[in-house]
């Protein structure tokens, strides 16, 4: 006679309304930065829910020092002292959505670890409920993804384009040391960013949500950026919402 083992695994229910945060504190390597005090600040979820916690605090560790090896498996602080060890001076967050069972935040960090000194940013959403990551489909109603992202990808197009024939020509025209060389290389940038689109990170506010441009970083220094967000009301696309989510956040 054969026996076999059914494995059921029961799904978190967390039930929360909002979060909370917890706090790990930290100053960088003077060798990289020499301040007084702690500048470098990393995020703990609390729900009440020690399940919860953990499976949201885990997708928050392995986000942010997935280059390091065996991540998964030790604490966060020493992740950090490690970070610290190679270049990380800077770490905070900033809460934009905390109720209703939704929470919304992002992760600015910056490094020393290569040959430039760089900036990143991570996003996170969560449903309080499950413990799980929010993705695009649980905001936008599965059928419309492909519908709004054709209206995202319009919207950016039409700011790039405005970018390349007003305002690089305002900068080029007020600025002796903006060369044509210059101006080609910004508009090449420009050009290749109105090809690329993605909705994978946004933020998530009480009343919008915001699409994460992916081509932050591809233009020179900030005085030459493309200057425009992608945020979009509700209440203006609620015919692209997800009905669930719509239901939570009215």
């Amino acid at each position: 006679m054969k026996y076999f083992i059914l494995l059921f695994f029961a799904p978190i229910f967390c039930k929360a309304q909002f979060a909370r945060f917890d706090q790990i504190l930290k100053s960088p390597d003077t060798s990289f930065y020499n301040v007084k005090g702690a500048t470098i600040i990393y995020p703990i979820v609390r729900t009440g829910n020690k399940k919860c916690d953990s499976a949201i605090n885990i997708i928050i560790k392995d986000t942010l020092f997935s280059w390091i090896t065996d991540s998964l498996n030790k604490p966060a602080n020493v992740l950090l002292d490690t970070f610290i060890k190679n270049g990380l001076t800077y770490m905070n967050y900033e809460v934009t959505f905390n109720d209703k069972g939704i929470l919304s935040f992002n992760v600015a960090l910056e490094d020393d670890r290569g040959a430039d000194y760089s900036t990143s940013h991570f996003y996170f959403n969560f449903n309080l409920k499950s413990g799980k990551q929010l993705l695009i489909g649980d905001i936008i109603n599965t059928s419309s993804v492909s519908d709004f992202k054709f209206e995202v990808l319009k919207d950016k197009r039409d700011s790039l384009i405005k970018y390349k024939n007003v305002d690089l020509k305002e900068i080029q025209t007020e600025d002796t040391s903006f060369t044509e060389g210059y101006y080609d290389a910004l508009a090449e940038s420009a050009d290749s960013c109105m090809k690329s689109g993605s909705l994978e990170n946004y933020i998530l506010t009480d009343s919008t949500i915001e699409i994460v441009d992916d081509c932050n970083g591809w233009f020179s220094q900030a005085a030459t950026e493309p200057y425009y967000h992608l945020i979009y009301y509700y209440r203006v696309i609620e015919h692209f919402l997800n009905k669930k989510f719509a239901r939570l956040i009215r």
